[in-house]
This record gives structure tokens, C-alpha cells and sequence, in this order.
């Protein structure tokens, strides 16, 4: 079950996505916690590393899939 709760200037989701995210920035923080498995995440050199937790800073281009 996926949820999304909204404040003023902030939001958090909480559930899965099992679709591919294409490359994006936003002007937010984004905390990434994945509780089962390990997602893939492309780094500056444009590999896939596999990550359990991810910080990403406002801005900074990123991608990620299952």
C-alpha cells in the first residue's frame, strides 16, 4: 500500500514503486530507504550501483530502478 502525505513545502511517500524513475531533479532533499531488497541507482559515471539507502541533494540529477 502506498501513501502520500503532504505538509507545507514538504512531503513524504511512503510504499513501492516498481516502475523505473527516468533521469529528474527536483529542488528538494530526497531520503531513499529500502526495507526488503536493494534498488539501482546511476551514479556521476553513469554506472548502476545497487544501494539500500540513499541521500540525494536538492537539485543533483539522479535515477533509479528496481
Amino acid at each position: 500500500m502506498n501513501h502520500l502525505i503532504i505538509w507545507k513545502e514538504t512531503s513524504l511517500f511512503l510504499g513501492s514503486n516498481n516502475t523505473g524513475i527516468s533521469e529528474h531533479q527536483h529542488p528538494m532533499i530526497q531520503l531513499i530507504l529500502c526495507i526488503n531488497d536493494l534498488f539501482l541507482w546511476k551514479d556521476t559515471n553513469r554506472n548502476w550501483i545497487k544501494k539500500k539507502t540513499l541521500f540525494i541533494s536538492p537539485n543533483q540529477t539522479h535515477q533509479c530502478k528496481d
